[in-house]
């Protein structure tokens, strides 16, 4: 088991909500959805960079550590998440760029397609520069105990691209999974695979897919996005807004298409 997961597991002082029963950190005063915005960044010590890496500094704050780790063995890896500013930071040497994603609606890079800019705002977090395929998984974990909820954004699923557009062929699909107090899987939700390569039939080109653990007892003690697409190059985690407190627009977020899921797994469950 990961060293991360044994500082989940050994901080169980837990800030209880009373709506829904869900446990936070978050201060009354302080946003309970982590979107990695220049008034978090700087509630927590972060400095607005391109490319800072991120591990422990909203521990205090959102109660969550980020890491990357080898999915299989669970340990840690070289690499850390990297704090990426909205907008095209490209230095003109594929592959050696800051971006996170690129924009076919737009043709540029970490820009949201119409419509979703507000959601995506000014910064997010990416696994790794440069883009690639499998680049470990980010690993979050619960750094004030375990909790019943947890929900968070994967941005820019593409769909399977042509040779044509100048990057590999292959579809992206990501598997969230939620672990307990040994790193074991409890739970576990797959992302749609991008539906075509063309943006305007693909929903998650340059757009968020929104997933959430609702779970009946605090047990989740840390979430981890494996990649499970066939790309072999060209494909990279966006993530966004972390909560572990559910808010009334979080419906809005998932969708109707996420709510009927949840809906069926509970009844399933």
């Amino acid at each position: 088991m990961s060293t991360k997961l044994n500082k989940g597991i050994a901080a169980l002082t837990l800030s209880t909500v009373a709506c829904l029963g869900a446990v936070s950190s978050v201060s009354a005063d302080i946003s309970p959805v982590l979107g990695f915005e220049a008034d978090q960044l700087s509630a927590a010590g972060v400095t607005a960079t391109n490319n800072e890496a991120i591990t422990d500094q909203f521990a205090s704050l959102y109660g969550v550590e980020f890491s990357i780790v080898d999915p299989f063995t669970m340990n840690t890896m070289d690499a850390l998440p990297l704090l990426t500013e909205v907008g095209a930071n490209f230095d003109g040497t594929y592959p050696n760029h800051d971006d996170g994603f690129l924009s076919q609606i737009n043709d540029t890079f970490d820009q949201a397609r119409p419509g979703f800019e507000d959601e995506l705002g000014g910064w997010f977090l990416r696994t790794k520069s440069p883009i690639d395929a499998n680049p470990g998984s980010l690993l979050m974990t619960m750094t004030n105990g375990p909790v019943n909820y947890v929900t968070g954004q994967i941005w820019d699923i593409d769909g399977d691209l042509a040779e044509s557009a100048g990057v590999a062929v292959g579809t992206e699909q990501w598997r969230v999974v939620a672990l307990d107090s040994d790193g074991f899987e409890i739970d576990a939700i797959v992302s749609p695979i991008g539906d075509s390569p063309d943006p305007d039939v693909n929903p998650y080109e340059s757009a968020p897919w929104t997933w959430a653990f609702d779970r009946a007892e605090n047990d989740i003690f840390a979430v981890r996005i494996d990649f499970i697409g066939t790309r072999e190059a060209g494909a990279g985690l966006g993530f966004d807004n972390f909560s572990t407190v559910p808010t009334p627009g979080v419906a809005s977020l998932l969708g109707l298409g996420a709510l009927m899921t949840a809906k069926r797994r509970r009844r399933i469950g």
